[in-house]
Parts: C-alpha cells; structure tokens; sequence
C-alpha cells in the first residue's frame, strides 16, 4: 500500500504471520529487469506472538497408571492458538475447568488449577478408589485427550516412619506418613492401646499406660513409671487394628 504524507511517500507492507518465531524483514527496490537493491536499515529482526489461548491439549504423559486414592495428583495441560502455536500465559479465571468424575457413584471432585506460562497445572485428589473420567475444559470446550480415563487404585496403608519422646519423658509420640482413620478413635480421648494398637517388642508400657490421638498422623502413648519403653526399642503396629489411610 502506498500513502503520500507531507511530500514524502511511504510504502507500507501487511503480513499475516502464523507461526509464533522471530523473523527477519527485508525491503528491496526493484531497480531494473530482476534487479533489486536493499533499501532502509534492513535485515531487521521482529518477534511474532503466539494468538490468544484457544484449545487445551493433555501434555504428553500427563496421566500415570499408579494412582491411588488420598493422594493428591497432577498433570500438566498445554494451551495452543488456533494456529498451534503454544500460547502465551493464559488466565484460568472463568475459562478453565477440571475435574474427575466416577460414574459408578457420581463423585465428582474438582481440580485445583495452577497457571505457569503456558501449561496449567492442574491438581485433583480423589476420595475413593475405581475409574473415573477426567474432564478439562477452556470457555467449555473440551481439551484434548479428554474426557480421559483414570484409574485410581486404594488408599495405601499408613507407615509408621518415626518415633520420639515427649519433652516431659511422661508419653512418646509415633508419628505416620499420612493421616489415618485412627483405628476408629476419637482424637484427644484415652484409650488402652498396648497390644490391641500398637505393642513394644521386648519392652512395655508399663501399669496405667494409654494412648491419644494428638492429631491424625500423631498417635501419643503415655507410659507407667515402671516402663521399659527406651531409645532403640522396636514398635509395631498390631496386625488386625484397623488402622487405615483417612480416606478409606
């Protein structure tokens, strides 16, 4: 397009550029049959943007076989242009969605959703164990790979990974990798727990002893005087206790 401003006349070229890269823009002037001359301070670099987000794609490897249930997971989901370019930071406020259903039971449990650049982090924890459906969605479009199936295993069992003495010396706590269901106790309450929850090899409690729930991964045994419980002592929990992961 030619424009005549003041005297002076301007040139002006329109691209329409798909492919989100940096390029170099050159002018020529044709100045005989096939004779062109550079013209201007030219080659000269310029950047094209990737266009507004506008589809979803599940990343590669986003869903892993080894789920289980209570314990949080995420996946990475990608966002293109129309043009498949990935696209620059996008907002999830009222575009974005995720979630996990489980048909069987319509369990529905919503994703939390986290924005790095271009992927969204998308974090869903489901309650109990069986096939779900995966459902992502931008402005209620569904994103690629989805609806997708999950398979979400049980809960594991919790583990015991450390144990440690009170600051009066009067209780140690036992502490679990993960809250658990308490073997069916209610938290802050006393109960008989010496060879029914949890047993000491070759120590005891001693007379008068009881445990408490402190919190769900924290089991506090209250020990007797007469007490043999000591550094290097072995615990156990009792086979039969019912103590469980606190989702199933």
């Amino acid at each position: 397009r030619i424009e005549h401003q003041a005297g002076t006349t301007h040139y002006v070229a329109t691209f329409a550029l798909t492919t989100a890269q940096i390029y170099e823009a050159y002018a020529t002037l044709l100045t005989g049959p096939n004779q062109f001359e550079l013209i201007g301070n030219v080659p000269f670099a310029t950047t094209v943007h990737p266009a507004n987000a506008q589809t979803l794609q599940l990343s590669d490897g986003a869903l892993v076989a080894d789920l289980r249930a209570g314990v949080p997971h995420s996946i990475d989901i990608s966002a293109y242009d129309s043009y498949g370019n990935q696209a620059d930071a996008i907002s999830t406020v009222g575009r974005v969605s995720g979630y996990l259903l489980l048909p069987a039971s319509d369990s529905r449990y919503t994703a939390t959703l986290r924005v790095v650049g271009a992927v969204i982090e998308a974090t869903y924890t489901a309650m109990f164990s069986g096939s779900y459906q995966l459902y992502v969605e931008l402005d209620g479009n569904s994103a690629g790979g989805t609806p997708a199936t999950v398979m979400v295993g049980p809960a594991l069992g919790p583990v015991l990974h450390t144990a440690q003495f009170g600051p009066s010396g009067t209780y140690f706590s036992m502490f679990f990798n993960m809250d658990t269901n308490r073997g069916g106790h209610d938290v802050q309450v006393n109960f008989e727990c010496e060879n029914e929850l949890v047993q000491c090899l070759e120590c005891s409690f001693g007379s008068a002893s009881s445990c408490m729930w402190h919190t769900d991964d924290e089991l506090r045994v209250y020990i007797g005087a007469d007490s043999t419980v000591g550094i290097g002592k072995r615990l156990e929990i009792q086979d039969g206790s019912m103590l469980l992961n606190a989702v199933e």
